[in-house]
């Protein structure tokens, strides 16, 4: 017959209590959108919005009018599986077509091919597009 050894009772720290589930002094935690927007800086929001004015930089190497509205993508080259990158690594595209579209960047990237580009050439043609703009 074996004994076990008596447990240690510790209390336990500031930080698992207030992460706790229990309710005992339970501060709510923000959420991943409010620790981005509290990062989020005013030179970075004044960088994506200049970015958004361009317009859509696919269609315009595609030889296209946009369509719709244009989002400000992240770069996924080079980031993890869940990791985005910076708010200045960004390239505007149009929403229906180039981002979010079957063949757009989430889709199956048909437009990148066709144009013959990937996410870097679209970023260095931004930024240039961009320094055209603030000229």
């Amino acid at each position: 017959m074996s004994t076990a050894a008596p447990s240690k009772i510790v209390p336990r720290p500031a930080w698992q209590i207030a992460c706790s589930a229990s309710g005992e002094d339970a501060t709510p935690l923000p959420t991943t959108k409010q620790r981005r927007q509290q990062r989020s800086s005013p030179s970075t929001k004044a960088h994506k919005t200049s970015i958004a004015e361009l317009g859509c930089v696919l269609c315009r190497l595609l030889g296209q009018p946009q369509s719709g509205k244009t989002d400000v993508h992240h770069l996924r080259t080079g980031q993890g599986a869940a990791q985005r990158a910076s708010d200045f690594l960004v390239i505007p595209l149009c929403h229906d077509g180039c981002h979010q579209g079957p063949h757009g960047v989430h889709g199956d990237q048909a437009l990148l091919r066709i144009a013959k580009v990937n996410e870097l050439d679209l970023l260095a043609y931004t930024l240039q597009l961009l320094e055209e703009h603030r000229a």
